[in-house]
């Protein structure tokens, strides 16, 4: 941004201009971060489309954000910021480049899940699913390789697992239709609180009459008895 020099900035000295949008980027990052991450989380409450809600993001981050823009450019002078002539125009351009790093963001990172191998200690003949339905719900770079999902109260904790390390997400749904929008993953429900995709599970624990999954990141979970049945027909513990 600097080299390119927008909303006046280019006929700045280079050293000052790399200096502004040094500051531009991180206050530009404290407010629309947590934005993005609210949209997301209203997008449990509302179905909208991603792009609408990070676009709603990107116009509430900008309104502050544009103000800031001013009070910089007006040399740091409160009165002239507030008065800004083009500051209509100003937040319209603050909004435009928000959206814009947004839609940039979310190409690179789901053009890297989509191309990543599958990690090293996830079985070898897997392979990689698709993003799923729930994948919408979810904020982006969630790995596609979704592990398990487990219902608390009127919540769904998702998990999954990556060369990064391990990833969790809660969203505010019903397992049974969180289930129907992982159905490109093969797996079973194997508990009334548990759904657990085949390529976590490392091993199976049994004492007794009762039975324990083993998944690859560690996780211990209980297998109802009415469940050992379909998983035993699936092929996924003895």
């Amino acid at each position: 941004m600097a080299f390119l020099g927008p909303f006046g900035t280019y006929a700045m000295p280079s050293g000052l201009r790399i200096a502004y949008w040094v500051i531009f980027g991180v206050i530009g990052y404290a407010l629309f971060r947590p934005m993005a991450v609210m949209m997301h989380k209203l997008r449990d409450i509302i179905p909208v489309p991603v792009w609408v809600a990070e676009l709603l993001g990107c116009m509430v981050a900008a309104l502050p954000f544009s103000l800031f823009v001013a009070f910089m450019m007006a040399g740091l002078q409160w009165d002239s910021a507030l008065i800004f002539r083009h500051y209509g125009l100003l937040y319209v351009q603050c909004t435009a480049v928000g959206f814009g790093i947004y839609l940039f963001i979310y190409m690179v990172f789901d053009w890297l899940h989509g191309n990543s191998t599958v990690a090293a200690d996830t079985k070898v003949d897997q392979v990689a699913p698709s993003r799923s339905a729930l994948h919408e719900r979810l904020p982006i770079g969630f790995p596609n390789q979704i592990d398990a999902l487990k219902s608390e109260d009127h919540y769904v904790h998702v998990y999954a697992r990556d060369e990064c390390g391990d990833h969790k997400e809660m969203i505010l749904m019903r397992l049974s239709d969180a289930i129907k929008e992982v159905n490109n993953i093969e797996g079973l429900q194997v508990h009334r609180s548990w759904w657990v995709a085949h390529h976590a599970i490392e091993s199976c624990n049994r004492d007794s009459r009762k039975y324990k999954l083993i998944l690859h990141n560690g996780m211990e979970v209980a297998v109802s008895q009415a469940r050992v049945g379909d998983l035993k027909t699936a092929g996924y513990i003895a």
